[in-house]
């Protein structure tokens, strides 16, 4: 569906290790995806993302003036098709939390948590009439000068609107 999962993950490793060696290579990951390459001293040298490969299904990095490729399916719990350590991951990570407080809204005060709707058609009859409700309770503030409850609005002031 080219859903992508921009998902916080936790150390589920049970068995200590703070690296794991990717295949018999010299690349070491940890839990949160950050990718090393290993010496032949042992010391860690942090790897440099250069994007996915979606084709191949992989993702790049560098050292040394040599691309490696770590396909996702190896571990598809700490490689997603943006890497967790990447500029893009964290700015989409960023983003989720307004989409979260949303989704918590409709729950909340829409009473979607406990619906009794049948089929994608109604759900999304339903889920559509209560963003225009929402945009006109927010339009309806907007007018009448109230700032609060308005989160977008607040750092930048209420737009002028006659």
């Amino acid at each position: 569906m080219g859903i992508i999962p921009i998902i916080d993950i936790r150390n589920c490793w049970k068995d200590g290790e703070e690296t794991k060696q990717h295949k018999s290579t010299d690349i070491v990951y940890d839990y949160v995806g950050q990718v090393y390459y290993a010496d032949g001293a042992g010391k860690k040298h942090k790897m440099l993302y250069k994007g996915y490969d979606r084709g191949k299904k992989c993702l790049r990095y560098e050292y040394g003036g040599k691309t490696y490729k770590i396909y996702v399916s190896y571990d598809e719990r700490v490689f997603l098709p943006i890497a967790r350590d990447s500029l893009k991951f964290k700015r989409l990570y960023k983003a989720r939390t307004s989409v979260e407080r949303l989704n918590g809204r409709l729950d909340r005060d829409f009473m979607f948590e406990g619906h009794c709707l049948h089929g994608l058609a109604k759900t999304k009859l339903m889920v559509s009439l209560s963003f225009i409700v929402m945009n006109a309770m927010a339009l309806g503030k907007i007018k009448e000068g109230i700032s609060q409850g308005l989160a977008a609005h607040t750092k930048t002031g209420l737009p002028n609107v006659a």
